[in-house]
């Protein structure tokens, strides 16, 4: 199984998915979020606000393999393909500084032209599903924002909406235990996108209440050098987060 550095060994602190995502989103936070619970650790890259790309680490390769062998029609997608794929990435070390292996895999099968864009968003899109269903369970950890500028290298095959991936996966979680286990179906750019709509249309939910609540929250300045001005996110309902600042260039 694939690890990811830690983020640190403070304490963990209660934590609200929903109203994290809320202000990472409001905030157009440009960089990646690395989130640590009890067992697992979480990364999710964000331009400006929208998602870029969202794993854990609770055999990525595995899963990457199984949402990969979801996609149909694909010719150049073969049996040696994915053998390679594993063996050049699946024990690649991870640091901060580049992204995770499992999104290094899936643009090395872009570069290969083993997938089209289309075929890879839809992926990104499929495995985000079940990612985020999975950290929306969490109810304590710690967490800290690195800045886009810190990474050598950075997810940039498609950018996403956050909003109807968390909506669905919201909802996904209010059906029934006796549902199977989170592992959505690869579907088409077009289809994955009808399905999120539908989702993200049925009701109100609590994360579409946070997130228009987080835009009328402040971000409050905290101490800094001149050249380089920290930011922390400003904490709605009154919640603990366990918050890092992150320095970033003022345009």
């Amino acid at each position: 199984m694939n690890t990811f550095p830690m983020v640190s060994h403070k304490p963990f602190r209660r934590l609200q998915p929903l109203s994290l995502f809320a202000q990472l989103i409001n905030h157009h936070v440009n960089g990646c979020l690395e989130v640590v619970s009890e067992s697992t650790s979480w990364l999710i890259y964000f331009d400006h606000g929208q998602l870029c790309f969202a794993t854990n680490s609770t055999e990525p390769f595995e899963r990457l393999d199984r949402h990969l062998h979801r996609l149909n029609q694909i010719p150049t997608l073969t049996r040696e393909t994915s053998t390679q794929l594993r063996s050049r990435f699946e024990n690649t070390s991870e640091s901060h500084s580049t992204s995770s292996a499992d999104y290094q895999a899936i643009d090395w099968l872009v570069e290969q032209h083993s997938l089209d864009l289309a075929q890879a968003t839809a992926l990104i899109g499929s495995l985000a599903k079940e990612v985020i269903e999975s950290f929306l369970s969490i109810t304590e950890g710690m967490y800290e924002i690195t800045d886009r500028q810190h990474f050598t290298t950075y997810p940039n095959l498609c950018k996403l909406d956050l909003r109807p991936i968390v909506e669905y996966c919201h909802n996904q979680r209010q059906q029934p235990l006796s549902r199977t286990s989170p592992k959505a179906k690869v579907q088409r750019p077009d289809a994955l996108a009808d399905s999120t709509n539908r989702a993200a249309s049925t009701v109100e939910t609590q994360f579409t209440r946070q997130v228009r609540s987080a835009a009328t929250n402040r971000f409050q300045s905290v101490p800094s050098d001149a050249s380089k001005p920290r930011y922390t996110i400003a904490c709605i309902d009154d919640i603990l987060y366990s918050v890092k600042s992150w320095t970033f260039l003022k345009d």
